[in-house]
């Protein structure tokens, strides 16, 4: 999330957007934008930003008193909407709570033409922010109804997500997995992506500790479509001029794209996403985020390099063991072929250790010190060649000092360089 972006300004856009699209008696385009404008403003403080969702809940009252519930998905949402809103202004939860159960039922059992996933996400979100889920319907046909649902583009995150929220204990990595695997759509979807992001952020904040890295992957991955987002909204007036200006002679056979600012849905959706009590959690930018990733990837990082060191450890084993007791080899000739082999296998592991890109140990220094070895080593070999006299092990402490004084200094003078260049040994 760039600085030039925050969630004020964005949400503040959303909300006076939301707020000039209410139409006569109370009602937005339909009657899911109606439930999202109750829905986005019962999450505001109380006061003027509240106003909205009494306004809302008003006119979805008057709906419902008058009868024109359908039983499909976008009337179910609605309903839900409402009553989570209502619940959350106290004025008539159980009326909406009822209505919102009934046509639910009816649309998961009945109903005959294709559902939208984001319907029935919406509605399961919704409904189990005031209602428990449990093994009672309509959460049983709820779960299963996602299975029958499409699952391309946003479909394909929808439908993971509202499974979720329709079960009674969502599992958390499968969660985490669901939100981090963001599909390609359209930018008119990326309203519909940031709420399901960010309020499944914060359903996996319930289920894992904070600074869990599957959750800071989930909050960069918000965190980048919140920049689109920004992206898209900042910029659309001033491309739809540039397109309009740009080729003042069509060609009538191509068909124009002139991209178009965000429509009421897309707004509301965003006034959703952005209500206070959804961002009222630390936010993560990117930059901070990838601190936490970059950790999580060096840890398999030292793991491989441990590994490796571990298998250079037991091939000198072997073959100090080989080289003593199968060729009988004079001890010169076996502890330089350990040295030689310890020093050759070290290589890839410092190799991989390499990726890490950022570390307080003297890296190079131990370069240095492992090709040191690795000429000692061969050295040693070639010195004590079977032609050579017999040198016994007591005869060689001299050899070893001088290797391990020099090894000694070496790193050293690593911990010296890093000091000079104003980093800390780990």
């Amino acid at each position: 999330m760039t600085q030039a972006n925050t969630v004020e300004e964005l949400h503040n856009r959303a909300h006076r957007a939301a707020l000039q699209a209410e139409g006569e008696n109370h009602w937005w385009d339909g009657s899911l934008e109606t439930g999202l404008a109750a829905a986005a403003g019962a999450l505001h403080p109380p006061g003027a930003s509240r106003r909205i969702g009494e306004l809302g809940l008003e006119g979805l009252r008057k709906w419902l008193d008058d009868g024109d519930v359908r039983a499909i998905g976008e009337d179910a949402a609605a309903l839900a909407l409402g009553a989570f809103a209502a619940e959350r202004l106290g004025d008539g939860a159980r009326r909406f709570r009822e209505a919102a159960l009934r046509t639910l039922e009816k649309v998961v059992r009945e109903a005959k033409a294709p559902v939208a996933p984001l319907h029935l996400a919406l509605a399961a979100w919704a409904l189990r922010q005031i209602l428990p889920v449990t093994d009672k319907s309509p959460w049983p046909e709820l779960h299963e109804k996602f299975d029958q649902l499409p699952i391309t583009g946003a479909d394909s995150l929808l439908v993971g997500y509202g499974k979720l929220l329709a079960t009674k204990e969502p599992d958390a990595r499968q969660l985490a997995r669901m939100l981090q695997e963001i599909p390609d759509v359209d930018p008119s979807e990326y309203a519909i992506l940031l709420w399901a992001l960010w309020s499944g952020s914060l359903l996996l904040a319930e289920l894992v500790e904070d600074g869990d890295p599957d959750l800071e992957v989930v909050r960069k991955r918000r965190d980048e479509v919140f920049d689109a987002v920004c992206v898209e909204i900042r910029h659309a007036d001033v491309l739809v001029e540039a397109a309009d200006d740009f080729e003042p002679f069509p060609d009538d056979d191509r068909p124009d794209f002139i991209p178009q600012p965000p429509d009421t849905f897309e707004m509301l959706m965003l006034d959703l996403a952005l209500s206070r009590d959804i961002t009222g959690e630390p936010l993560r930018t990117p930059s901070e985020v990838d601190i936490v990733v970059a950790r999580r990837n060096n840890w398999a990082i030292l793991f491989a390099t441990g590994s490796l060191e571990l298998v250079a450890i037991v091939s000198t084993a072997l073959a100090v063991v080989v080289a003593r007791f199968y060729y009988e080899a004079r001890f010169g000739i076996v502890f330089g072929t350990g040295m030689s082999t310890f020093a050759a296998l070290t290589f890839p592991a410092l190799r991989v250790w390499n990726i890490v890109e950022k570390s307080h140990w003297p890296r190079r220094s131990i370069l240095d010190a492992t090709f040191t070895l690795l000429l000692l080593g061969v050295a040693i070999v070639v010195n004590w060649a079977p032609k050579k006299p017999l040198v016994e092990m007591s005869e060689f402490s001299t050899i070893a000092i001088g290797l391990g004084g020099s090894l000694g200094l070496a790193l050293l003078l690593a911990v010296v360089r890093l000091l000079i260049e104003g980093r800390k040994p780990s």
